[in-house]
């Protein structure tokens, strides 16, 4: 009865051991770097496992290292400015991402959100550094005088 016992344990520490080498295969830890066309790191890229919440951004150097949780999953990285990409993890990778201005080119940023250009109404003004340009915020309604308040 003794014995019997001990070959338990003994299985049961085998089964654990093979379930435990197979568990750490199939996590992979895959470090990289993310760059633009000229070669300069892109600090603050995302970088996500595909089909899951597992990701990180790029640091200051535009390095990375992700642990994935599906050996067979795909990395997405994407930033602002660029377009996304859909790559099969490697050991060491350098992931250059191409600028595309089509998307900056239909967004206008608003004193407080961001729209569509063609979503955009009212009139839009450019002015030159030092042309004199007045900013309205109590707004052109004001009775009286519509300048900023002063203390």
């Amino acid at each position: 009865m003794n014995i019997l016992i001990k070959c338990k344990k003994k299985l049961f520490l085998v089964c654990f051991c093979l379930l435990s080498i197979s568990f750490a295969q199939a996590q992979q830890n895959i470090r990289g770097v993310v760059k633009d066309v000229q070669g300069e790191p892109i600090p603050g890229a995302t970088v996500i496992e595909k089909g899951t919440m597992n990701g990180m951004t790029t640091d200051v150097n535009g390095q990375f290292s992700i642990q994935l949780i599906n050996a067979q999953s795909m990395l997405t990285v994407s930033f602002v400015g660029y377009a996304a990409q859909e790559l099969v993890p490697q050991a060491n990778m350098v992931i250059v991402l191409q600028e595309d201005t089509q998307i900056l080119d239909e967004v206008v940023v608003i004193g407080y959100g961001t729209i569509r250009k063609a979503d955009l109404s009212g009139s839009r003004t450019n002015t030159l550094l030092g042309a004199g340009a007045s900013i309205r915020i109590r707004g052109i309604t004001t009775i009286g005088d519509s300048n900023p308040l002063t203390s």
